[in-house]
């Protein structure tokens, strides 16, 4: 009784024109040979099964024959084949390949041998054909399957043991689709009825099938409609093994879920970007620092947006400077770079030091960059708010020193006015007395100390106005300095312009005015000492919320970058930074010297 495997294959050959396929007893007694072989052998099909395979191959290949048939015994079912094997019909001078393989009803013992043979062609041919029949059949990594256009099995290759376990004959009149997941089922019948109507489209599926384990197996399955074929007439499934596929697939779903999953829950913002520098991923914190959402960043060139970026010191940033622009230009990583972006839809800039990573692959082409933003503005205000207590902690020590020396000015000089030019005062009183009683040569000598006398009381009024400003808390600031000009004027040694026209002493407070009368008795000092000037201008002036001065001589110059600054000129500048004032000098060699001070109200 023939098996259902050996009736698929007979179905599976019996219109074959290319394959011979016979079956015989293990003596080698015919039981059954298809048309194509009782043609090319010359024995009626009728004839054919009560003759043995001795009576139907040539003489000399007799041999050769039945020692292949002895092989497939000792083999243990393992196939045998043959080299060429001529037939006994005169009329037919080519020869056959065999391959012979064991079958049985399950007993112990074999009963039958099936052989199957091609045709030997010329050459190399012969080879080819052998191979690829038993890599199509006998030798597939797929499992092969023909079914009827409702699934039912008639052929099932040997291939299928290594992929499912299941032997040929299980599988023969099952219905294919029994075999699937029950989940996977609706779509793999969806995708066959659509091969059996030749619908165009996808022949490739994914899905699960049932081992005979009873465990699940993901294959990859291939339908390809054979019906128009006389030789098959049936739908051929072809299955592989496709689990690695799945499972790498499954690693990288998972690999880019704990990707998002830990750049989603880091504190810092991150935006993963491709090689054109659009946005492929960005986590909540990145949105929130910028005050944008999804829609505004992902899938959109981040160098196209306008970010409005200052650099540390509050300059403009170049695009090309971005950290992102350089990392996409030189492929190398940038990193601690301090940038202030404007915070959308609001007036608040955040700062953030940035880094870029750049992940590249075997031939050094650009995969993705990772750019990270740390939120440092509060670290920036909390640093800020110590560097505006330090300069608040100097300043209050500079007004301190500046108030020490103002009080040490005006003690000194209260000393010469009220006692030192007494005394001098009281000294000439007897000196103009001793002058009614003397003459000749004593007389002299008398006027010429009275003389000294009087330049000395003078000289010690002027030094004690210049330590003490008498008019500054009573006239104000302008008549202070027209007294400080008036004795140049006078001795006609400079020609001194004071331009006050726009100034308002009223907006000023008294320490205020006593810096800017300290400043313009300073530069003035300095032009009288160094400039070897011929004039002076002095230009006061109030106006859009700051007081502005201006001292100008036509004196040598000099080379601001070059010159030393001394004590004079350090005064100066702190008595303005008190004020929060600055001071800017304008000097060039043969040019004269402008003095600029600003000090906001």
């Amino acid at each position: 009784m023939k098996s259902l495997f050996e009736q698929s294959l007979i179905g599976l050959f019996r219109h074959s024109s290319q394959v011979f396929f016979i079956i015989t007893d293990i003596k080698g007694h015919l039981l059954y040979a298809n048309p194509l072989f009782g043609k090319r052998s010359g024995f009626t099909v009728d004839r054919l099964p009560a003759l043995s395979i001795r009576e139907i191959i040539a003489k000399d290949d007799i041999n050769q024959c039945f020692s292949a048939i002895e092989k497939c015994l000792e083999k243990a079912g393992r196939p045998a084949t043959t080299g060429p094997l001529g037939l006994r019909h005169p009329g037919y001078p080519s020869k056959i390949c065999w391959e012979l393989s064991l079958a049985g009803n399950g007993a112990d013992e074999p009963e039958r041998i099936q052989w199957v043979g091609i045709e030997e062609p010329a050459g190399d041919k012969l080879r080819q054909s052998e191979l690829f029949y038993r890599n199509l059949i006998a030798d597939s990594l797929d499992g092969i399957l023909l079914t009827s256009t409702e699934g039912i099995i008639s052929f099932a290759s040997a291939s299928v043991k290594k992929i499912v376990g299941y032997e040929p004959e299980e599988l023969l009149t099952k219905n294919a689709f029994e075999f699937l997941h029950p989940d996977d089922r609706a779509s793999g019948a969806a995708a066959f009825f659509e091969e059996v109507k030749k619908t165009p489209g996808s022949k490739f599926i994914n899905a699960r099938i049932k081992q005979k384990s009873g465990e699940w197996l993901w294959c990859m399955i291939r339908g390809h409609n054979l019906l128009s074929n006389p030789h098959v007439g049936a739908m051929l499934i072809y299955f592989c093994d496709d689990t690695a596929r799945i499972n790498a697939e499954a690693a990288l779903v998972e690999s880019e879920q704990r990707f998002r999953h830990l750049i989603h829950n880091l504190k810092l913002g991150v935006l993963l970007l491709n090689e054109k520098g659009q946005v492929l991923i960005c986590n909540e914190p990145a949105y929130e620092l910028f005050g944008l959402t999804e829609k505004d960043l992902v899938g959109v060139a981040i160098l196209d947006l306008d970010w409005d970026i200052i650099r540390d010191d509050g300059t403009g940033f170049p695009r090309d400077d971005y950290p992102i622009s350089i990392a996409l230009r030189t492929r190398k990583a940038v990193r601690d770079i301090v940038m202030g972006v404007h915070k959308a839809g609001t007036t608040e800039r955040v700062w953030v030091l940035v880094n870029a990573e750049v992940v590249t692959d075997s031939n050094d082409n650009i995969l993705h960059v990772i750019c990270s933003f740390t939120d440092i503005t509060e670290q920036r205000r909390l640093a800020q708010q110590l560097i505006d207590q330090e300069i608040q902690k100097q300043k209050m020590l500079l007004r301190a020193t500046i108030d020490g020396q103002e009080k040490e000015r005006s003690e000194i000089g209260r000393e010469l006015h009220d006692n030192i030019s007494q005394h001098l005062t009281t000294t000439r009183l007897y000196l103009e007395v001793a002058k009614e009683k003397a003459s000749g040569e004593l007389l002299k000598m008398i006027n010429q100390a009275h003389k000294g006398l009087m330049d000395m009381v003078n000289e010690i009024r002027q030094l004690s106005q210049s330590l003490v400003p008498p008019s500054l808390n009573d006239i104000g600031l302008v008549a202070s300095v027209k007294d400080l000009c008036n004795p140049l004027k006078n001795t006609h040694a400079f020609d001194i312009d004071f331009q006050y026209s726009d100034f308002n002493d009223a907006l000023l407070s008294d320490n205020m005015k006593l810096m800017l009368f300290r400043i313009i008795q300073e530069q003035v000092n300095n032009i009288i000492r160094h400039a070897q000037a011929s004039s002076i201008k002095i230009d006061l002036q109030t106006g859009e919320g700051k007081v502005m001065l201006s001292i100008t001589d036509n004196g040598k110059g000099f080379d601001p970058k070059s010159i030393k600054k001394g004590l004079g000129f350090n005064n100066m500048n702190n008595r303005a930074g008190l004020f929060g004032g600055t001071i800017r000098i304008d000097s060039a060699p043969g040019k004269g010297c402008t003095v600029q001070v600003t000090i906001p109200l």
